[in-house]
């Protein structure tokens, strides 16, 4: 399946050495139809605060970080000290409701949470715990990527449906197996995003605007090289 659908994901750059600082960065946008990602930039600037930012140091450490507004997303740096695992963790309740009423459809909050990882030498040998409601943790197995899935910090239950997009934006569909786990083969360099996806059916009203479900998403984002 190809799918041009619109997402938040993390772009993570620096040197990958202790010391030089790193950019984080949140976008919202989708790949055009030539592979591009491209980034949407903000009809109305919306509050640095939409998105809280922390990273967790190889040690378990956690660091809350402060976003500011470009025109196309938030950015924010930090500085790693030591070699090892560095987990980013980024998460909003403050998006808009996704407004369908105009077309029929049913109003949904979204609340997203976003994580990735940014390695420092070699991996870190501090298990990985979930640590935000929706969470991704991987791992590599030998050529695969081995996927962890955790809802409100217990392991997803067998059947768990995740969604993978590679760099071009095509989609494949994994389900967690007993253990809360699923695999897959990253065939190509470039950023790949895990989805998992949990809807809360209990309606409400956000800003003036109902909605008839909350959707939380978990977006992983992993970047191959």
């Amino acid at each position: 399946m190809f799918a041009f659908s619109h997402g938040y994901w993390l772009d993570i750059t620096g040197t990958g050495k202790p010391g030089a600082p790193v950019k984080i960065s949140i976008y919202f946008g989708e790949i055009d139809k030539y592979g591009v990602r491209q980034h949407e930039a903000f009809t109305e600037t919306p509050a640095a605060d939409v998105f809280r930012v922390a990273v967790v140091a190889p040690d378990g450490q956690q660091q809350t970080l402060r976003l500011s507004v470009e025109k196309d997303g938030w950015t924010t740096t930090f500085t790693p000290t030591v070699k090892g695992t560095y987990r980013i963790l980024a998460m909003s309740d403050q998006l808009p409701v996704v407004d369908r009423s105009a077309n029929g459809g049913q109003n949904v909050r979204p609340i997203e949470y976003l994580c990735a990882i940014y390695q420092i030498g070699s991996s870190s040998t501090l298990k990985e715990t979930p640590l935000q409601f929706l969470d991704i943790i991987t791992q590599r197995q030998r050529d695969m990527i081995q996927v962890t899935a955790f809802n409100n910090n217990t392991i997803c239950k067998e059947d768990t449906k995740l969604r993978i997009f590679n760099p071009d934006n095509w989609e494949k569909q994994l389900s967690t197996d007993t253990k809360g786990n699923a695999e897959f083969y990253p065939n190509r360099k470039g950023l790949y995003i895990i989805r998992l996806d949990w809807y809360d059916k209990q309606a409400g009203t956000l800003n003036g605007t109902g909605y008839s479900a909350t959707r939380y998403r978990c977006n992983y984002c992993l970047k191959i090289d």
